[in-house]
């Protein structure tokens, strides 16, 4: 599968996967090198060569049962043709932004809401006069960070075919690549709209359309019909809800890929002309937008719901990517020659949206109604 894309203002940029940290990156070799350490000593015991495998070995469990991988009259092309897939990118703008490692065996990790000091100021001459001495209430909030997994299996025979030539080898790949696109789902999925079947204590986790701290605005309008005003129209409002909670700038603006395409394509020639007498050119609609005080960028997805603007500051004030470990495959235990071989693909990951002691937050969610 080829590497998705983050469509931009900008233009497009291949999507970054999150990197290993140190201690993710030794736990991932140590556990791939004791599993070939197993199958090495596995393979001693029964007398195979770990590193031909079954098929150098002529004399084993061969026959006329032997299966032919495939058409040995033909050739196989280098590559194959995955499932085409729709265009992801949220959790990844924001883990190539605002990720932090946390360690595998935290579950639940909090973050601290300070409440304001009294306001009470003294002002004097002499400066013998005392004010009001308090200190911040504490509050803390939650986000369990869940393990993300599914695994593909072949059993020990059909590995082996599997390795035999490049056609096979893709198809074991693909495989692999099929399961782990569900995992990248999922991860879309739970930043838009979280989890609701995970509760630790009450802490949950919540996506940008469903937390409760969110702000709200219903522009009442379909986009890909609507005129260049209202539209603009629909993103101010969006934006002046965070305004009211005291965000004002560095919003990223999420958006439905065939909302943002309408946007990106349809001109506002009642503002600009076409051209007009002193020769400024036409600009499109997302142009227009992103003039607007505050708009840092606009970001295309076809996992945003159509006629759904998000506003978000995209900043570790307001957002977190909690990585605990990043998208791998980790080798199930294998403890005789015929047991199947199982893939399991995992991530452990948690978007944690963040909200100040007064529930004010840098989000915006702006829906038809």
């Amino acid at each position: 599968m080829k590497s998705n894309k983050i469509i931009t203002a900008n233009g497009s940029s291949t999507i970054k996967p999150v990197g290993f940290s140190a201690d993710q990156q030794k736990l991932m070799i140590n556990h791939i090198q004791a599993w070939n350490n197993n199958e090495r000593m596995m393979g001693q015991r029964f007398g195979i060569d770990a590193d031909a495998g079954w098929q150098q070995e002529t004399s084993v469990f061969s026959g006329n049962a032997a299966t032919v991988p495939h058409d040995s009259f033909g050739q196989w092309a280098a590559g194959g043709i995955d499932i085409k897939r729709s265009m992801l990118g949220i959790f990844d703008d924001l883990a190539s932004a605002v990720t932090r490692s946390v360690d595998i065996g935290v579950m639940v990790d909090y973050y601290a809401k300070y409440s304001d000091n009294s306001t009470d100021v003294n002002v004097t001459l002499d400066g013998r006069g005392k004010a009001k001495t308090d200190q911040n209430v504490i509050e803390y909030a939650g986000t369990p960070i869940p393990i993300i997994d599914n695994s593909v299996s072949y059993g020990w025979r059909q590995m082996q075919t599997l390795m035999r030539g490049n056609g096979g080898g893709l198809m074991r790949d693909n495989g692999m690549r099929n399961k782990n696109r569900h995992i990248l789902e999922k991860r879309e999925d739970m930043a838009l709209n979280g989890f609701d079947n995970i509760n630790i204590g009450g802490s949950k986790i919540y996506g940008m359309l469903n937390h409760p701290d969110r702000n709200t605005f219903a522009h009442g309008i379909t986009i890909q019909s609507a005129t260049p005003k209202e539209i603009k129209a629909a993103v101010v409002g969006t934006l002046k809800a965070c305004h009211a909670d005291n965000f004002k700038s560095g919003f990223t603006v999420y958006m439905n890929w065939d909302d943002w395409f309408y946007i990106a394509s349809e001109q506002d020639a009642l503002a600009t002309g076409t051209p007009t007498a002193t020769g400024a050119l036409r600009k499109t609609i997302e142009q227009e937008l992103l003039q607007l005080p505050g708009v840092d960028r606009i970001v295309a997805s076809d996992s945003v719901p159509v006629n759904t603007i998000i506003a978000l500051v995209r900043d570790s004030e307001c957002v977190e990517i909690l990585d605990a470990m990043p998208l791998a495959q980790v080798l199930q235990f294998r403890a005789n020659t015929t047991d199947e071989y199982v893939f399991k693909n995992m991530c452990a990951q948690a978007i944690q949206l963040k909200s100040d002691f007064k529930k004010q937050m840098g989000l915006a969610v702006g829906t038809v109604a």
